[in-house]
């Protein structure tokens, strides 16, 4: 990896797989540079897979663990001033307080790194899955990524028509999840998620470096993704204009040869009429009546004109033809045909 300079392709029928269990493998295990992690995704084609060496999640500013653990946070970030004044019913308030505090540490750090933080847009009314709505976006670039906080383990009905909600009790488990949101047409759902885990012994707020690394990754590739696709526009731009310029060629060279196919045509038909003329000056011979001579000389006169002046090409000035317009369909089926030739070897 360090010889190809960070970055290596490799092809499988089976995509991904193969090659995400070997990345898993180097990761777990430690076996990348210090500070180093391999990565992967899918590359152009849905059986190539690009592998990545890249700085391993870090964090930069007090540790989340201490934030989550402070007796009080001297100065809240802006973001979630509107968070601090709501009641969270779906959760219990020890949950809510440490819920806070891991969306403090992730602000924080977004702030230090650069990005933007601020409000994630709030519910349009009560729902009694209050808590996994958005509660912060990060906004990197030109792309924003919604976090939520809520607590897991629990069963929350929602409450009964004129009665006030209530918060879950302290022993429906006190397990925390953190996750990316998607919202799209009014809907929304869980992309990713991070959570405790007591058969590990990790609690979320040791995974937040990871978090804000998995959403700066994202937009990484979504960089890239972008940047591709600007890059295959101009290039099908340019095979497109190419396959436009060659159809043309092509089509002059079509009339040219059609025209020298209907010159031989003609040529070959005037070489037989001027057999039959022939013969009919041979039968006008033997013909004993003199008008009826006269009336056929006349006939085969027209005959022996129409076939030296308008059938044999040769009787014309020869020049290169007048190139017709080409047809609707013409030109469609000669730039698609060309078009596909160039997209072939471009592959290849």
């Amino acid at each position: 990896m360090i010889a190809a300079g960070g970055e290596v392709q490799r092809e499988s029928k089976e995509g991904r797989r193969p090659y995400a269990l070997l990345v898993a493998a180097v990761n777990r295990h430690k076996l990348a540079p210090e500070g180093k992690q391999l990565t992967i995704e899918m590359g152009s084609r849905w059986e190539i897979s690009v592998i990545r060496l890249e700085d391993a999640p870090h964090w930069r500013t007090t540790p989340a663990t201490e934030v989550v653990q402070a007796e009080r946070i001297s100065r809240w970030h802006p973001a979630l001033a509107g968070l601090r004044e709501r009641d969270f019913m779906t959760m219990s308030a020890a949950s809510e307080r440490r819920m806070l505090r891991i969306l403090q540490a992730l602000a924080v750090e977004a702030d230090a790194r650069g990005h933007r933080v601020e409000p994630a847009n709030p519910p349009r009314r009560y729902h009694f899955r209050q808590s996994e709505h958005g509660h912060i976006a990060i906004k990197i670039r030109s792309y924003r990524y919604t976090i939520a906080v809520w607590q897991k383990y629990r069963e929350v009905p929602p409450p009964r028509w004129g009665k006030p909600p209530k918060r879950p009790d302290a022993d429906a488990g006190d397990s925390l999840a953190v996750g990316l949101i998607w919202e799209s047409g009014g809907s929304s759902g869980i992309s990713e998620s991070w959570s405790d885990s007591p058969a590990k012994r990790t609690r979320v707020e040791s995974l937040l470096a990871a978090i804000l690394w998995e959403i700066e990754r994202q937009s990484d590739q979504a960089d890239r993704r972008r940047e591709q696709e600007r890059l295959a526009a101009i290039e099908r731009e340019r095979l497109q204009a190419e396959a436009e310029r060659r159809a043309l060629i092509l089509h002059v060279e079509n009339v040219r040869a059609e025209v020298l196919r209907d010159q031989h045509a003609r040529w070959r038909e005037g070489l037989q009429l001027r057999e039959y003329i022939a013969a009919m000056d041979r039968a006008i011979e033997r013909l004993p009546d003199d008008v009826d001579r006269a009336a056929a000389s006349q006939w085969r006169a027209w005959c022996q004109e129409y076939v030296d002046t308008v059938l044999d090409p040769l009787g014309q000035p020869l020049a290169m033809p007048e190139i017709r317009e080409w047809t609707r369909d013409e030109r469609h089926s000669l730039e698609k045909q060309i078009l596909r030739h160039l997209e072939h070897t471009s592959r290849a």
